[in-house]
Order: C-alpha cells, then structure tokens, then sequence
C-alpha cells in the first residue's frame, strides 16, 4: 500500500477524531473505541497502516462517517438519509428520501444530544422550541 494512502487516510481519520470529539482521548482508550490495541490506533494516527476491510465500516460507523470518505477521501464526509415530506400547492405531499451533509459541529451536538437522559434530552427540545418561537416573533 501506497504511503500517500495511508498519509491521506491519517488526515481524514485525525479529523474524524476531532470532530467527534475525541482529540485528547489516549491510545488505550481509542483502542476500547475501535476494538483493537491501542498500537493499531497509533499506527492508523502516524500513517503506518490503515484498518483492514472488515473492521473499516465499523471505525467510520463509530466515528459518524462515510466508509467511503473515510478510506479513499470520497465526499460527502457525513450523510444522513431522511425522509422529507412537503405540503404544499406545488407539491403533492409525496414524500422522498434525500441525503443531507451535517457538519462536524453538528455531529458532535447530536452525538452529545443522544448521550444525555431523555428527560435532559426534552429540556433541550424545549428550550430549542422557545428559542425558535421567540425569534419568528422578532421578524
């Protein structure tokens, strides 16, 4: 394998560990992350291996990414499928699944979001729903 894949994979991957929110996190700790030694980890990080193809989906999986982006740099970085339904006089009200992009600061609030208890989790709802109210009420 080419260094110049494993250099580029170590970029992405450093950027997904970011992103999600793993910078500080030591080696032993990724490794409990991954499933594997926490070696393999500083191997992936300094470019000298990649993961091999069965254990790929599941590090971009836990890290919120494409498999795709992550081993070979093909965008998007993050899709999520959603379901999209629109009513209106122009439209049907058929609905369609479309992929959407979500940033790493997004990921990283949903992660942290899904993490919480529920009650914690509908607080948040809630303070998000009045936030909103009141800025449609300021227009």
């Amino acid at each position: 394998m080419a260094n110049s894949t494993r250099r580029e994979f170590s970029k992405r991957f450093r950027q997904a560990l970011n992103e999600a929110g793993h910078k500080e996190t030591q080696l032993l700790e990724l490794g409990g992350i991954f499933e594997v030694s926490g070696q393999a980890v500083r191997k992936w990080l300094n470019a000298e291996a990649i993961p091999n193809s069965s254990r790929a989906p599941d590090v971009a999986l836990k890290l919120g990414v494409r498999r795709a982006w992550l081993l070979d740099g093909e965008p998007p970085m993050r899709s999520i499928q959603l379901e999209v339904r629109e009513k209106s006089a122009n439209y049907s009200g058929s609905s369609s699944t479309e992929n959407f992009s979500i940033s790493g600061e997004e990921y990283r609030l949903l992660s942290n979001y899904r993490k919480l208890p529920v009650n914690l989790q509908k607080v948040i709802d809630s303070l998000l729903k009045g936030i909103n109210t009141e800025k449609k009420s300021e227009k």
